[in-house]
């Protein structure tokens, strides 16, 4: 009786720590993280950064010196062909180019005689003169009825009128002020049709291709962002420096799909251009491959249970992992980090 006693209290003490055998066996496995292997899109991309310009401009340059009268327009503004952007004092133009005509008038050629051309490059060598001191000279000296005849004879415009439709995006013309003759008095650039320029790194200018799709943002229109297509690629490379080093870029241009009032022609702007996209690509994360002493890539498949290894061979690197091109089937379910496993066949607990 004593004994059956003792062995019934031995049994009631057992029972507790037969019941906790499961828990301290799962505590001891190691724990790990899966993904199921599924196809997914390959986008592979080229950043290149550069500055927005206007595919259509035209400038209003002047032969001569004009003193406007009235301006009518600023830098912003919205003109069409043939719009009057400013008037023009005549008799003031004419004036200021009588008191210096050599500076007043554009490509107006000085004539000297054929029988003066050779004494004045003689004295020219002697007196160490330029060519076009001596001829200032020379038009100085033939008097005010000289300056006088060319004033009589220059047909100055008594109005200025835009040479295309667009937005004024330079402007030098100031009431009552003398211009500059053969400068642009005026730029106007088409807004409606404006496209990125932009520098590729020459380790990655043969990736891209006309008629690559692009993906443009910018500070300049932040919250936005607009599409574009590659539609010139410059054929010679220049030397860029940054603060770490210097290499060799190309240039490209990017025409821009229905460009808007937020997008400006001046813009910084950043181009992901999109050079090659590929479907039903298998691809596990960056954590998920290891490599053996030989330089072998592998993965840790969950099966039965345990952490079974598999080599593999992968492609391309994508943002959020890499190409497996042999050695992983569709569905198989991934150890995301290889470096949870110890050793190969080990059981492991999913969490």
């Amino acid at each position: 009786m004593k004994l059956k006693i003792v062995v019934l209290m031995i049994v009631i003490l057992l029972i507790p720590g037969t019941l906790l055998i499961p828990t301290i066996v799962t505590a001891a496995v190691d724990t790990a993280q899966v993904v199921i292997a599924k196809e997914t899109r390959f986008v592979d991309q080229v950043t290149a950064t550069g500055t927005i310009e206007s595919l259509e401009e035209a400038q209003l340059y002047l032969d001569t010196t004009v003193v406007p009268d009235q301006v009518y327009v600023e830098v912003g503004d919205y003109v069409t062909e043939g719009q009057v952007i400013a008037d023009v004092d005549v008799n003031k133009s004419k004036a200021v180019i009588a008191q210096n005509p050599f500076n007043s008038l554009g490509e107006t050629e000085i004539e000297i005689p054929d029988e003066l051309s050779e004494t004045l490059s003689v004295f020219g060598a002697l007196s160490g003169l330029s060519e076009e001191e001596l001829i200032q000279a020379f038009s100085a000296a033939q008097g005010g009825s000289k300056n006088a005849q060319i004033t009589q004879t220059l047909e100055i415009p008594t109005q200025l009128t835009a040479p295309m439709s667009g937005v004024i995006g330079d402007l030098t013309l100031q009431t009552g002020m003398p211009t500059q003759a053969g400068t642009a008095a005026v730029t106007i650039v088409d807004n409606s049709k404006l496209a990125l320029r932009a520098e590729v790194g020459e380790s990655q200018i043969q990736e891209v291709s006309h008629g690559d799709r692009c993906y443009i943002t910018g500070s300049g229109f932040s919250g936005k962002h607009y599409t574009g297509t590659v539609t010139r690629i410059f054929p010679t490379a220049k030397k860029s420096s940054t603060n770490l080093n210097t290499e060799s870029t190309v240039e490209i241009l990017i025409e821009i799909d229905q460009p808007d009032q937020y997008l400006m022609a001046g813009f910084t702007a950043k181009a992901q251009i999109v050079t090659e996209i590929r479907e039903n690509v298998l691809a596990v994360p960056y954590e998920a491959i290891g490599q053996d002493e030989d330089g072998k890539e592998y993965i840790f498949l969950y099966e039965n249970g345990k952490a079974v290894q598999r080599y593999i061979e992968t492609g391309e690197e994508m943002q959020s992992g890499v190409e497996v091109t042999a050695g992983l089937g569709l569905g198989d379910v991934v150890i995301q980090n290889n470096s949870s496993i110890r050793k190969n066949g080990q059981y492991v607990r999913i969490v």
